[in-house]
């Protein structure tokens, strides 16, 4: 509500990577300390590391979704080779 009230309007996929980058302790939770250290300039995100975690961070996500799909094509032969026997 506050980032909306100060215009600024993010999608479903962006607000959580907008809480990472401004969780400068990584503990996985947005203090309100932290959101308003960075808000007020008295904290600035490392924005390279962030970049560089979410680049890694999709990238296991996307070798995990890959995975998945080959195991469920595996599935689907294995059930049509089944069928046709």
């Amino acid at each position: 509500a506050v980032l909306q009230h100060a215009g600024l309007r993010l999608s479903a996929r962006e607000l959580p990577r907008v809480f990472r980058l401004l969780d400068t302790s990584g503990d996985g939770r947005l203090a309100y300390t932290e959101f308003c250290d960075v808000v007020e300039g008295r904290t600035v995100p490392d924005y390279r590391a962030f970049v560089k975690a979410e680049r890694a961070r999709q990238s296991k996500l996307d070798e995990k979704k890959l995975a998945e799909q080959a195991q469920a094509a595996n599935i689907r032969s294995v059930g049509a080779d089944l069928g046709s026997s």
